[in-house]
């Protein structure tokens, strides 16, 4: 059971480092395409209700990129047996959680 958590932590931190990453590259282009796209006649990156979809969606992305590291490093503490009890049980906690709620977006 302790090899299958283990290998489990692992593949579920990696389905959050992809989310994360994927979630970086769509802000990335949703911002490159705002500055060259003209909608009622100028660019989207001046029209106020689209600035603010992009700033949520870069909310998003940072908190996805947080949220991921801290549990990139509560794993990199397990795997050395350097995590305390509080890190463990937040790496149980979050891992799954990381998984889930990344993978939604």
């Amino acid at each position: 059971m302790a090899t299958i958590s283990t290998i489990l932590n692992v593949t579920r931190t990696y389905a959050g480092v992809s989310s994360a990453a994927g979630m970086r590259r769509a802000v990335a282009i949703a911002r490159d395409y705002a500055t060259r796209r003209q909608a009622f006649g100028d660019k989207l990156s001046r029209k106020p209700l689209h600035v603010a979809t992009l700033a949520a969606m870069e909310l998003d992305a940072r908190a996805a990129a947080v949220l991921t590291f801290y549990v990139v490093r509560l794993l990199g503490r397990s795997e050395v047996n350097k995590a305390t009890q509080e890190e463990s049980t937040m790496l149980r906690l979050l891992t799954p959680l990381l998984k889930v709620g990344l993978a939604g977006c």
